[in-house]
């Protein structure tokens, strides 16, 4: 790391100390003879110490602990807006996303202190949002404008100006360090240019993924540390200035790397407060064994390392019609999966009867039914197990997996959205489990 890089991180781990130690601070006190007012508003203290935690990894672009974070908050103080406003925050790059999750935020809005009600009045301007937003909803299909960009950061100046004597240290704080963000658009401090530094940042992020049991392809930019890596190891005097230097894609250690349709090419920043003694090389993680009632008849058993590779798919039940597309974008290929050797099950949080009942409408409206098994997980213990399950709403997520024959979870994709892209997936599939024979 360079002098510059490690004086940033110093003070930016300084500067989240010095706010979580002005909290005592949150507000003026009351004056001699007066009583104190009564109970401050949910977020007012615990909730803007914790946002200030929270920021501090989106702004090194950890947006995935982030939400972590959010969810675990929002489960501590499940009516303040503050949690949801920062979930808005680390899904900006995803405007449907975030516009529901600014959503929740205005939903609470009574709920905040004079602050945290400020912070969603700006957001909602900016986000546009005025009604709950669809899953998949046209309006937000893509990033606010900059003309509203432009306002955003003037009511957050505008604000900072009027709360000098309203709002506490660590809320001037915050808001100061929201404008600073620009939204993120400058991106987290990168390493310098020798090897020892670029190697570091590959432990920290190995670090995280056996910490949180991710894969590299939710930390933004891995595979580009990968590629510097490997391009100083062959040549010393790669220029830093090279984006992505020249690196066979078939070397080991970067053909082993997941890829994802949608991941982002930012190099995520040092992870703060994170341990750095990460390895050197990614170990995926072993799947967990599972048996569950198979809507063809009897119980059906995962044993990883026992089984073929293996495409796993969590899903929502029929009545999910996006479950119900990806679904049917996946069953013309299950053959294809199999000639390449790959099992394919779904596994869903329908009941038996209703997948059996299910099955019989298709086939009596002559609709073609589904080319792979589908289990059945009504109490969600398998969606938990594998960690498609939002532990805040307390409801099952979609996921996909690959595991290959070793029991290795070499590919995966969680979210609150199928992955309907089965064609890509087919092909990225067949390279990793080329690469980690």
């Amino acid at each position: 790391m360079t002098a510059h890089s490690a004086l940033s991180v110093r003070c930016r781990d300084l500067l989240a100390l010095a706010l979580g130690l002005l909290l005592t601070a949150c507000g003026p006190e009351p004056e001699a003879g007066q009583r104190a007012a009564g109970p401050r508003p949910v977020d007012a203290t615990t909730d803007i110490a914790r946002a200030v935690e929270i920021f501090a990894e989106i702004r090194a672009c950890w947006q995935a602990e982030a939400l972590r974070m959010c969810r675990e908050q929002a489960a501590i103080s499940p009516d303040a807006p503050m949690p949801h406003l920062m979930m808005a925050l680390a899904t900006a790059p995803q405007p449907n996303r975030a516009a529901r999750c600014c959503w929740e935020a205005v939903r609470r809005r009574q709920n905040g202190s004079a602050f945290a009600r400020a912070l969603v009045d700006a957001l909602q301007a900016y986000f546009a949002v005025d009604r709950q937003p669809e899953l998949v909803d046209a309006r937000f299909s893509d990033a606010p404008s900059a003309e509203r960009a432009a306002a955003l950061r003037a009511a957050l100046a505008a604000l900072a100006e009027q709360g000098v004597d309203i709002f506490g240290p660590t809320e001037r704080a915050l808001l100061q360090e929201f404008i600073d963000w620009d939204l993120g658009r400058a991106g987290p401090p990168q390493p310098g240019s020798t090897l020892a530094e670029w190697r570091a940042r590959l432990r920290n992020f190995n670090a995280y993924l056996d910490e949180a049991g991710a894969i590299p392809s939710e930390v933004p930019g891995y595979r580009r540390v990968v590629q510097r890596i490997l391009a100083l190891e062959a040549n010393p005097e790669t220029i830093q200035a090279t984006r992505d230097p020249a690196v066979r894609e078939d070397e080991p250690r970067l053909a082993r790397i997941p890829r994802h349709p949608e991941q982002r090419e930012t190099i995520a920043g040092e992870r703060p407060r994170a341990s750095r003694h990460g390895s050197d090389k990614w170990q995926p993680r072993r799947a967990n064994r599972f048996e569950l009632p198979s809507g063809q008849g009897g119980m059906r058993a995962f044993a990883p390392g026992d089984d073929p590779p293996t495409l796993l798919v969590f899903f929502l039940g029929f009545g999910c019609s996006h479950c119900v597309a990806q679904l049917q974008d996946l069953a013309p290929r299950a053959a294809a999966f199999r000639d390449a050797g790959i099992e394919v099950i779904s596994i869903g949080t329908d009941s038996l009867q209703q997948v059996l009942a299910a099955r019989q409408v298709a086939l009596e409206n002559g609709v073609d039914p589904l080319h792979f098994d589908v289990l059945c997980d009504p109490e969600g213990e398998v969606f938990k197990q594998w960690g498609a399950w939002d532990a805040l709403a307390d409801e099952a997520l979609h996921g996909t997996f690959l595991v290959d024959a070793q029991g290795r979870i070499l590919w995966r994709d969680i979210s609150d959205r199928p992955f309907e892209q089965a064609d890509w997936l087919l092909e990225e599939c067949n390279r990793l489990l080329r690469a980690w024979r």
